[in-house]
């Protein structure tokens, strides 16, 4: 079955039992957390394929966290020239890593 799952403002088109990563969602480590359901399609090579499309959601599934974490730093640089003026700030988003039930 494929899914279209939307969570931290994202959709991601996911299987049963894949591993993504996704902005931080509540939870510790080994906690389900339910997340909304786009849209369902069975993924089977058959002449008639059925396709669930909500309006706006179809249900919801569960997904398990396995870990979280910080992501990549992003650096931030201001710079103008002739007034000596710059700027450096960095950021690291916490990242929630989840396995798809």
């Amino acid at each position: 079955m494929i899914r279209v799952i939307r969570t931290g403002g994202k959709q991601y088109l996911v299987k049963t039992g894949d591993q993504l990563k996704v902005e931080k969602l509540p939870g510790e480590s080994g906690a389900r957390v339910t997340v909304d359901v786009l849209l369902e399609a069975n993924n089977e090579l058959t002449e008639t394929p059925t396709i669930r499309l909500g309006s706006p959601v179809v249900g919801s599934t569960t997904v398990t966290i396995s870990g979280q974490r910080k992501g990549p730093k992003v650096e931030v640089v201001k710079f103008k020239r002739k007034v000596r003026y710059h700027r450096r700030k960095g950021h690291r988003q916490l990242v929630s890593d989840v396995t798809v039930q």
